[in-house]
């Protein structure tokens, strides 16, 4: 199976989704487009006018005039760090110019609509941790137009030296952007690995942002989107083209493996030279004509190390030449960025997943050197040593093992990942009472209840909810009601194959403390955005 890694990498690492952390599923992370596709439009002052390319998610569609008048951000009531500073100002019938910086343009685009904005142009910063945006907004009655960096600082130049600018979009020529929009590095929303059985999670990534595709016709007939729903068709049709030329005699779990040794690492940005962690991007970027071309094969495609409790530090690889020729084989280590998984007792999210060149895995293979003639295998032994535990970051280190071959196409790399912490003395239980969890909150107001109030559970708007949410991972989760009066101990033990029922759900509370089961969550990632809840019914007991 060949399916979207997902889009939610602002939500951190651990954060695997089904069906894509199934064994034997290639995941697909997303990667920047290198040419967005766009058109021109043209930039008028008081003594000159330029052309420039814009990109944008649909075909633009203005109202009345097709040439607007251009306000900076400052000046839209709108810093770049997300902060409103002024929304008394009307964006109607103008463009508001925006670099992009420590605020996310979907975000703003919230902000720009509060104040009857329908459109907007970003420009990319070089200052900005953000790594590219994406001109699907998705935003209903909004336009998300982006541009490079060099386009839009002349446009903010011109504002600022001539006062008056306009931008006229009445006679577009398709063109498209180049270079510093994120082409070329890991799109920030693809996520992050490893599950919750510290499996590596990502096989590989293909170009999913800003990626030019039909659309229905009554909305403009095409589209300019973004998503691992866009690099995972990508990569299946990479697959069939593969087995067009090689055959279908390989397995599904030997063509994950041929296209992540054959993929190429990706740093994390322009700016941050540092490989990316493997956490995400898998192999790195496939290259269809190079996994055609290989003439080598190695098992498994990729080592999980496991956490430093339980590591799993020394492990073998099998390379197998299926080429003409013997192969002289150098085996090395190409470490990957470390990146911290947490911070002061909280899941580090997005754009706080830099990778560092610290805090990295030692490692040493023997043999080191060989020769493999055809049709033959040779066996490795890869020895890690991992980096100092940090229980409050978490780090999770990766890199690559780096099978050299004296033919080109006999080359591959196998990703790594680990953990340096105990992953089992995570807390699972989530308890934010800024969200309200975990809390009995009111089916109207959605706000806490206190313990002196009664419910009707026979009628439906006055049925209390419970709400939940977890701070890692859990295999099994069971909500029960209890009586008041017991008494009961703070953790308990419950064997996931023992059944719930209306007398006992937990295995080791006393005999009659529960008054039923409410509710049983199985397979939970942890908690992001959205808690998890239970309706108290009369028929739940």
């Amino acid at each position: 199976m060949v399916t979207s890694a997902g889009n939610v990498g602002d939500a951190g690492t651990f954060y695997a989704k089904a069906p894509a952390g199934g064994d034997g599923v290639h995941a697909v992370g997303s990667v920047g487009n290198l040419r967005v596709p766009g058109f021109t439009a043209t930039v008028n002052t008081k003594s000159s006018s330029f052309t420039f390319v814009y990109a944008g998610g649909i075909p633009i569609s203005l109202n009345g005039s097709q040439s607007l008048p251009v306000i900076l951000s400052e000046f839209a009531g709108l810093n770049e760090s997300c902060a409103i500073m002024d929304n008394s100002t009307s964006l109607a019938g103008s463009l508001p110019v925006i670099a992009i910086r420590d605020c996310y343009p979907g975000d703003e685009a919230s902000y720009l609509t509060a104040a009857n904005a329908s459109i907007a142009l970003w420009y990319q910063d070089t200052t900005s941790p953000l790594l590219a945006t994406d001109v699907d907004l998705e935003i209903p009655g909004f336009q998300g137009l982006i541009t490079d960096e060099k386009s839009g600082r002349r446009i903010v130049e011109a504002v600022k030296a001539e006062g008056k600018v306009t931008i006229d979009f009445s006679n577009p020529q398709a063109s498209y952007i180049e270079g510093d929009v994120g082409g070329g590095f890991m799109a920030p929303y693809t996520n992050y690995g490893p599950d919750w059985e510290l499996n590596s999670y990502v096989g590989s990534s293909s170009v999913g942002s800003n990626v030019l595709s039909t659309w229905p016709l009554s909305q403009g007939g095409y589209a300019v989107l973004s998503g691992t729903s866009m690099s995972t068709p990508l990569t299946a049709s990479a697959y069939a083209l593969y087995m067009s030329a090689k055959g279908k005699k390989e397995t599904p779990a030997q063509l994950r493996s041929v296209f992540a040794a054959t993929a190429t690492p990706l740093h994390y940005s322009s700016t941050i030279k540092v490989i990316d962690t493997v956490g995400r991007q898998g192999g790195g970027l496939w290259n269809v004509a190079r996994a055609i071309a290989s003439s080598s094969r190695v098992w498994p495609d990729r080592l999980s190390l496991n956490d430093t409790e339980f590591f799993n530090g020394t492990q073998k690889l099998t390379i197998t030449n299926i080429g003409p020729s013997p192969q002289k084989m150098h085996v090395g280590h190409i470490p990957a960025g470390t990146v911290y998984t947490r911070s002061a007792g909280k899941w580090s999210y997005g754009d706080g997943l830099v990778p560092q060149n610290k805090d990295q895995a030692t490692v040493t293979v023997t043999p080191s050197q060989f020769t493999v003639a055809p049709g033959q295998s040779t066996t490795v032994t890869v020895t890690f040593q991992p980096p100092t535990p940090n229980q409050d970051t978490m780090p999770m280190f990766s890199g690559y093992i780096k099978f050299k071959s004296s033919e080109d196409s006999g080359s591959l790399n196998v990703p790594y990942l680990g953990v340096a912490a105990k992953v089992r003395e995570l807390p699972v239980i989530l308890k934010n009472p800024k969200f309200n969890v975990p809390a009995i909150v009111d089916p109207t107001s959605q706000g806490p209840v206190d313990d002196s109030a009664t419910y009707n559970l026979q009628t439906a708007d006055q049925q209390p909810i419970f709400q939940y949410g977890f701070k890692a991972g859990t295999a099994l989760a069971t909500i029960d009601l209890v009586y008041a009066n017991s008494t009961t101990a703070t953790s308990f033990r419950r064997d996931a194959a023992q059944p719930s029922n209306s007398s006992s759900s937990a295995a080791d509370i006393p005999a009659g403390a529960i008054v039923g089961n409410l509710g049983t969550a199985m397979w939970n990632p942890r908690s992001y955005d959205t808690p998890g809840t239970v309706t108290i019914t009369e028929k739940m007991y």
